[in-house]
């Protein structure tokens, strides 16, 4: 996955639909998180990462926004 995204290719790419954020009820903040990470990735690239390396900062940041949770809650999660 590239690592540079723009404010319009992350919104483009990455914002949740209201079918996506159905699936997160009854789940903990930072198991959301990494749920919607990992949805992401894999919409995207067709595959779940290998290291959590491969997802940028900037596309965690845009999805933990949406989620109103702290990016950092999902360290060690992915």
């Amino acid at each position: 996955m590239k690592q540079r995204w723009t404010d319009e290719q992350l919104i483009d790419n990455f914002t949740l639909n209201s079918e996506e954020l159905a699936h997160l009820k009854g789940m903990v903040s930072h198991n959301r998180l990494g749920f919607v990470i990992l949805l992401k990735f894999f919409q995207h690239e067709a595959r779940f990462p290998e290291d959590p390396s491969e997802v940028p900062k900037e596309v965690i940041e845009h999805l933990a926004k949406q989620l109103a949770l702290p990016p950092q809650s999902v360290n060690g999660i992915i």
